[in-house]
């Protein structure tokens, strides 16, 4: 934790939010660098989507999957931008027409044969799925691959032999998803692979990011889990621990997964960086605030929490504990590089934009904590709309207080003592800037920013 020095300090009071607003959006200031997340950006407050001129000005980095980046980053270039484009890669499953394969060996119709993978995983060709399927039953290598063997192990398993499929996928045209293996060698390598071919591209394989730099592309790699949980609630089927992670008692090894994974990530980087050591693997680490798995194996330039500062479904502020932590893993993590490159972090605060009092509460809440341990271009923001409980990351809010000018830091966060008189006291942070002192309060969720600064709102 960095604690540069400790002072009694006052609770902070509850925001007031002004009565008239402008609402004419300003380019974020010098502290706030803002990223895409998923979607293209739409303005929440007319729903029309932002220009793609408006796009380098507002934002430093963006995350797309292979279509919407073949879609927009060209235009996003002739217009100025030089921020860093993160392609999207889900390596957790394989997508499939049918659920019929989850028993081993039975073999592919025509129809699937024909079925387009998903565009934002390793396997998006067309007929990827069977042709893996095929090689196991066969033994033999990959057409794209030749040195490599797909087995059984690629896949994870129910007790009763089955691979582990998707519950969901009869109605959809996106099929069904078979789980994998991140601790197959040949599973880790093809996704290592493909990844690869997003960025460099391929015969027959334009690259997602065409000819932009290597110094300003990288993979985003999602779903990098620490725990078997999802495996359990009842989203695959067979439900249960895979028996490739549980122990003689039956109970799951979530140690194991966590670090098969990280070795997935490492298998990753190692093939990027063969080609060209510029280039950026970036992970979605979720809620997760054990980072270190990551920081020693040096598998990854930037990671993600998804719920920065406020919680999962835009249920208000998480617990002390939890933010207190949360700053500590993202301050832990840039202290440090990979290589000769620095760390990043991109920092995600889900919050409910049809509710003006916990937007104008929670956002500038959100960013104050952002503010405590951002690093320039460094470090991403991005406040996204969690009503009724989903991840509605096309909606952008131009915060007021995005046009901020704090100035350079003058240090990191400090933290005031919490108990006062031994009894409990307020946990309150602060982060001095050249152009003032930025406070937040941890116990009450508040925030206060230098100068009178309009409140975040959607009308």
């Amino acid at each position: 934790m960095p604690i540069t020095s400790l002072r009694l300090g006052l609770a902070l009071l509850p925001l007031a939010v002004p009565a008239a607003l402008s609402l004419e959006p300003k380019d974020p200031g010098s502290n706030a660098r803002l990223v895409i997340v998923y979607q293209y950006p739409v303005d929440a407050r007319n729903a029309q989507p932002v220009a793609d001129e408006r796009v380098p000005a507002l934002f430093e980095k963006l995350v797309y999957a292979r279509n919407q980046m073949r879609a927009k980053l060209p235009s996003y270039r002739s217009q100025g931008w030089r921020g860093q484009s993160l392609v999207y890669l889900n390596f957790s499953g394989i997508a499939a027409r049918s659920n019929l394969h989850s028993q081993p060996g039975v073999p592919c119709t025509t129809a699937d044969w024909q079925f387009q993978g998903y565009q934002n995983r390793p396997a998006m060709d067309r007929g990827d799925f069977c042709e893996i399927i095929s090689a196991i039953h066969t033994g033999q290598a990959l057409a794209d691959y030749p040195d490599i063997y797909p087995d059984e192990s690629w896949f994870v398993h129910g007790t009763d032999g089955r691979r582990i499929v998707s519950l969901s996928g009869a109605n959809s045209a996106a099929g069904y998803e078979y789980r994998t293996n991140p601790a197959a060698p040949g599973w880790r390598e093809y996704v290592a692979r493909r990844a690869l071919r997003e960025l460099s591209g391929a015969p027959n394989h334009q690259a997602a990011v065409g000819d932009y730099p290597p110094a300003q592309t990288g993979i985003f790699l999602d779903n990098i889990e620490r725990t078997l949980h999802k495996f359990n609630r009842g989203l695959f089927v067979p439900n249960g621990w895979p028996v490739e992670y549980r122990d003689a008692a039956g109970q799951p090894r979530h140690a194991d997964y966590a670090a098969a994974i990280a070795g997935l990530a490492a298998r990753t980087r190692a093939v990027l960086t063969a080609r060209d050591p510029s280039y950026h693997l970036w992970g979605n680490l979720g809620d997760e605030q054990n980072w270190a798995p990551y920081q020693a194996g040096q598998s990854l330039n930037g990671a993600m929490i998804e719920s920065f500062a406020l919680r999962w479904g835009g249920e208000g502020p998480w617990s002390v504990p939890v933010l207190l932590q949360q700053l500590e893993t993202v301050a832990h993590w840039q202290a440090d590089k990979v290589g000769s490159l620095p760390r990043q972090a991109m920092l995600a605060a889900p919050t409910r934009f049809g509710d003006p009092a916990k937007l104008a509460r929670e956002a500038r809440f959100a960013y104050g904590m952002y503010l405590l341990v951002a690093q320039g271009t460094d470090t991403v923001f991005n406040l996204h709309d969690s009503e009724g409980g989903g991840q509605r990351y096309e909606r952008f809010l131009n915060c007021p207080d995005y046009a901020l000018e704090l100035g350079a830091p003058t240090g990191p966060y400090s933290i005031d003592p919490v108990l006062a008189n031994g009894l409990p006291h307020d946990t309150v942070l602060r982060r001095g800037f050249s152009a003032g002192e930025v406070v937040v309060n941890l116990s009450q969720g508040t925030a206060s920013l230098p100068g009178m600064q309009e409140a975040c709102r959607l009308d």
